[in-house]
């Protein structure tokens, strides 16, 4: 038996001093064996007087003299404040006995349980099973088992240990979630043309590992479930599956860091009515992770097939890569919300229809938010109602938007666009909006010098219809105000570029980059002779260098297959800037009082270098109050 230390007099203790202190036996009255070493072969007294300490305020202490050890269950019975509790000898070997009803007491915990109980507090799959990398039948038992074991407990999880285990198809009920050691650490491999883990009751799924289909099967789908609430995924990889996820009906999913990769389609939410217990799909929120790789459909589906399909939440979500049909696809969804997801190397990034059941009413698509993140290099197609539809602080770098047949107007709102472009028959229901170009500035002048109250750079090739409303009034009198409402057009021509050395003639419409600075621009002009010549450009993005190459992206600068094919020379010399211009004439009204306001200058709509500015202009007897705002449409 292992002996264990009497520590209850190891340490002074107050009020205990030259106390005699009988170590007995638990239960009993008899006096335990005590030794002074941990071997236990040295006795000790038995009882101990305890060693006694005075402090110099007078508080007396007592102490064992040396540290005691016993191999007995004990307690202490001390002259004169009586017995202690019981202290029992740790438990470290059974020598091939049962201990499943043992008593144990956690570190800090007070009351003691069955070691059966406390083993039994987590559901460890190997506790109902082998595991292994082959053994697809025992393991799926095992498996299936554990899950049973939680399933009647109401609730819990299901551990599943590090490796890789072959599996056929798994249910999950109500309230189980199956969880690993971390994606990719715990890894369930199926091959089965049929879904592999069918989520059968609310507040149930997977955590922390990964569902891998191996080669594709068609009609293999990862998870599936039909009517459920509260789906839970956190942290769970789906990869090389037919369909990575699909889900008919159910309500306020939990996504949690899901990463769907090298799937032919990702995940499908439907609205649907299945077997008749489909029911409108609504309240996802799937924060973080990715979908990657897709080849056949698209990454992420919505769909009204017929029941509604509403209110669903994607945030922090990549679309990175995939050659499908479609990134994320609605149909006839509504009050979908796309926060800070982002968007590359995608053939389509958005696409938007309504659905087409008859039976539906609510099969169009309304209430779309694109808020934040970005995209890149892909199709955007809106088509049907398109009903409040707005793309709001989103970076877009060489988007097509495809506007099929759209009803609404679709907004994009504070964005920022590199590159993009718009086709399809309804192009002009493409509208954009910034709040920057609306506001209004409060300034005082006390001369007749005119001020700057607002200005705006144009980019080369930028077009502005400006309109400025203004009040003024004295300071310096209760009388003296004026009114302004002005309007004016601007534009700033193109930047020239000369060139020499051209190997390849440029083309109006192209996109021209330089190979070593990478700035780019839009040829809008070609005027050569020979192998010199100048281009015009808008749209310039960075600053060409002197004597490096030019080209068309795709040609030999662009980074594209570098065959030549497009446009290509040396610059000679630097950019030349053209200066911002006045378009047209001014149209203005003005109202004021009668006294000296008719001697304020006003407000004026001017040009100067790259800005077009509005000035404001008092005079020297008044000091006058403006109130400026101005609004411009790009």
């Amino acid at each position: 038996m292992p002996a264990q230390r009497i520590v209850e007099f190891d340490t002074w203790r107050a009020g205990y001093q030259g106390a005699a202190v009988h170590i007995r036996k638990a239960g009993l009255t008899d006096l335990a064996a005590v030794y002074m070493d941990e071997a236990l072969t040295a006795a000790a007294a038995n009882p101990q007087i305890l060693i006694p300490r005075t402090d110099p305020d007078g508080t007396q202490y007592g102490k064992f003299a040396v540290p005691l050890y016993t191999v007995d269950d004990y307690y202490l019975d001390m002259t004169p404040a009586g017995p202690t509790g019981v202290q029992r000898v740790p438990l470290t070997s059974l020598d091939g006995g049962e201990a499943s009803g043992a008593l144990v007491t956690s570190a800090g915990g007070t009351v003691a349980r069955a070691l059966a109980a406390r083993a039994a507090d987590i559901v460890h799959a190997l506790d109902h099973g082998a595991l292994d990398e082959t053994s697809t039948a025992a393991n799926t038992n095992t498996l299936q088992a554990a899950i049973g074991v939680a399933a009647a407990r109401g609730a819990g999880a299901v551990h599943v240990p590090p490796g890789t285990y072959r599996i056929n198809a798994l249910s999950v009920p109500q309230g189980v979630v199956l969880t690993g050691a971390g994606r990719g650490a715990s890894v369930l491999v199926s091959q089965l043309a049929d879904a592999v883990v069918t989520v059968t009751g609310d507040q149930a799924g997977l955590a922390d590992l990964t569902l891998d289909g191996v080669n594709l099967v068609t009609g293999g789908v990862g998870v599936v479930s039909d009517s459920v609430s509260g789906l839970i995924l956190r942290r769970v990889g789906l990869r090389r599956f037919d369909v990575a996820l699909r889900h008919r009906g159910g309500f306020d999913h939990r996504y949690e860091d899901l990463v769907l990769s090298a799937c032919g389609a990702g995940a499908r939410f439907l609205g649907e009515d299945h077997d008749g217990a489909g029911t409108t799909f609504t309240g996802l929120r799937w924060t973080g992770g990715r979908v990657e790789t897709t080849t056949q459909g698209a990454a992420i589906l919505f769909e009204a097939v017929d029941r509604p399909v509403d209110h669903n939440t994607l945030a922090h979500v990549e679309i990175l890569d995939n050659v499908g049909p479609e990134g994320i696809k609605l149909v006839g969804a509504q009050f979908t919300t796309l926060e800070r997801c982002a968007w590359e190397g995608n053939v389509n990034i958005l696409s938007v229809t309504d659905g087409t059941h008859p039976e539906l009413t609510d099969r169009e698509v309304l209430s779309l938010r694109v808020l934040g993140g970005g995209m890149a290099d892909g199709a955007v197609t809106l088509d049907g109602l398109c009903q409040d539809v707005v793309l709001e602080s989103v970076e877009i770098v060489g988007v097509d938007f495809v506007m099929t047949t759209p009803a609404h107007n679709v907004l994009l709102k504070n964005c920022t666009e590199y590159g993009a472009t718009v086709s399809g028959s309804e192009p002009r229901k493409l509208t954009r909006f910034r709040d920057i170009n609306r506001g209004g500035v409060v300034g005082i002048t006390t001369d007749g010098t005119p001020e700057v109250a607002w200005t705006l750079a144009l980019k080369p090739g930028e077009v502005v219809h400006l309109e400025v409303r203004a009040t003024a009034r004295a300071l310096n009198n209760a009388t003296e105000c004026a009114a302004y409402h002005l309007e004016q057009a601007a534009r700033r021509p193109g930047s020239t570029l000369t060139y020499d050395n051209r190997t390849q003639a440029f083309s109006v419409g192209a996109t021209l980059q330089g190979a070593d600075s990478r700035a780019t621009a839009a040829i809008v002009a070609v005027s050569e002779s020979g192998t010199t010549g100048t281009l015009t450009l808008h749209d310039v993005d960075g600053a060409f260098q002197d004597n490096e190459i030019i080209a068309e992206v795709g040609g030999e600068a662009g980074g594209g297959a570098g065959d030549g094919a497009g446009g290509s020379a040396q610059v000679n010399g630097a950019l030349d800037h053209a200066p911002v211009a006045l378009m047209g004439a001014k149209v203005s009204h003005m109202a004021r009082t009668n006294g000296t306001a008719s001697a304020w200058g006003g407000v004026a709509i001017g040009a100067s270098a790259h800005e077009i500015q509005v000035t404001v202009d008092g005079d020297a007897d008044d000091a006058v109050e403006w109130r400026v705002e101005t609004r411009v449409v790009l």
